[in-house]
């Protein structure tokens, strides 16, 4: 295993499968996505897409969850907005992958 990482940010010039696989094979191994831009359902599109392609490729790559910054839309205290962050974090998970049980740490 290689101790760099490759982040790759995902963007609308990665929607295609061929274009997903070759930056795969060039050695990305981790996929970013920001999820200030665009909808739950482009990212789950997405998402499903790279797990696709790393399978059918046979190499693992993880996937990056950007979350936009809370604290400086609201003005908010500390402990409200941890609270807030990992509730919109549950949410995104399951509009993503559609899990019954997360594990949040």
């Amino acid at each position: 295993m290689a101790l760099t990482k490759i982040i790759v940010t995902v963007g609308p010039a990665l929607e295609k499968e061929n274009v997903l696989g070759s930056i795969i094979q060039a050695g990305a191994s981790v996929f970013r996505f920001n999820l200030k831009h665009n909808t739950p359902a482009w990212h789950n599109a997405l998402v499903q897409k790279v797990k696709r392609v790393s399978k059918k490729i046979g190499q693992p790559v993880a996937i990056l969850l950007d979350f936009p910054n809370l604290a400086r839309k609201l003005s908010l205290n500390r402990e409200y907005l941890l609270m807030a962050k990992k509730k919109m974090l549950i949410f995104w998970l399951f509009l993503l992958f559609g899990e019954k049980k997360i594990l949040i740490f």
